[in-house]
C-alpha cells in the first residue's frame, strides 16, 4: 500500500511538472482535436450519458443501491461509501488549491 501511495504521489508530481512546462496542454489540444474530428451524434450522446452518470445524484444512488443487496451490504457498500467520500473531498481540495494558484 505504501508503494502505491508513493507511486501515486510521484505520478502526480510529474503530472504537475508537465502542466507547468506546457507539455500537457500540447497533448490535450492534440487529443481534443482528434476527438472533435471523429465526433458523431451517437458518440456525443454516449459521452453525455457517462458525464451525467458521474454527477453527485447518480453516484450516491448507485452507492445506496449497494446497501440494498445483502451480498454487497457488509463488504462492498461501506468501502464504496468511504471511497466516494475520499474522492469527493480530494477533488474539492484540489480544485480549491488550483483555483487559488491560478487567481
Amino acid at each position: 500500500m505504501v508503494v502505491l501511495t508513493i507511486g501515486s504521489f510521484i505520478g502526480f508530481a510529474i503530472f504537475l511538472i508537465m502542466i507547468q512546462l506546457g507539455t500537457m496542454q500540447r497533448w490535450e489540444e492534440a487529443f481534443a482535436l482528434q476527438i472533435i474530428q471523429s465526433r458523431t451524434p451517437s458518440l456525443t450522446r454516449m459521452m453525455h450519458f457517462f458525464t451525467n452518470l458521474g454527477k453527485a445524484f447518480p453516484t450516491v444512488a448507485i452507492a445506496l443501491l449497494l446497501f440494498v443487496f445483502p451480498s454487497s451490504r457488509a463488504d462492498l457498500a461501506p468501502k464504496t461509501a468511504v471511497s466516494i467520500f475520499i474522492v469527493s473531498a480530494a477533488a474539492y481540495l484540489i480544485k480549491r488549491i488550483v483555483r487559488s494558484i491560478i487567481v
